[in-house]
């Protein structure tokens, strides 16, 4: 069986004036709609922060005030599609931007059926990658059994899995379990995010 380790997410950075006021900018931005104003301040972000102070201090702060925002109704579905999509642009680049050909381990990074919420693991995989690690990315809401196959044929090291809070944390826990009676044994699962007892 792999190695099984826990990986929890934690706060990160410290609560300064410069990330509180780019929340706010950002944040205001978002409301107004203005798609290029929130990737230009993400942007201008990734180039003044390093990769870990960047989703720390600011991504992981704004995503959060995001979902309060939405859960409030002062956001809507719209607002949230237009972040999500500015979001992942940027990390995605750069994940490009930071990956190298001679790596000395390589993670692959999915979350489970069911699981859409996928920041967790792109944040992780662009930190990975940052840190001179090799990333294979497939992405959310992925099969586990599709997970057991992309880590078997892909030669990866880690399998890295975001799993949130859901109304199927039951079958989410399942696939978690698929995934560790069924990985070669030569590879280590990270489990990250948090994944409730029931």
């Amino acid at each position: 069986a792999p190695t099984v380790t826990r990986v929890q997410e934690g706060a990160g950075g410290t609560d300064d004036d410069a990330a509180s006021e780019s929340v706010s900018r950002l944040l205001v931005s978002l409301q107004a709609f203005d798609a290029a104003a929130v990737e230009r301040e993400l942007n201008r972000l990734a180039l003044a922060l390093k990769p870990r102070d960047l989703v720390h201090r600011v991504l992981f702060r704004f995503l959060k005030h995001v979902g309060d925002e939405w859960h409030a109704n002062r956001l809507n579905i719209a607002q949230e599609h237009l972040l999500s999509g500015a979001v992942r642009n940027l990390l995605g680049a750069m994940v490009r931007l930071y990956s190298k050909e001679n790596v000395s381990r390589r993670l692959l990074f999915a979350t489970p059926s069911g699981e859409r919420h996928e920041f967790g693991i792109l944040a992780a995989a662009m930190l990975a990658a940052a840190g001179g690690l090799g990333v294979v990315y497939v992405g959310a809401d992925v099969p586990a059994r599709l997970i057991v196959d992309s880590a078997a044929r892909s030669g990866v090291d880690v399998v890295v899995m975001g799993v949130m809070y859901s109304d199927s944390s039951r079958e989410l826990r399942r696939q978690v379990e698929y995934v560790i009676d069924h990985l070669p044994g030569r590879l280590e699962l990270w489990v990250g995010g948090p994944l409730p007892a029931t």
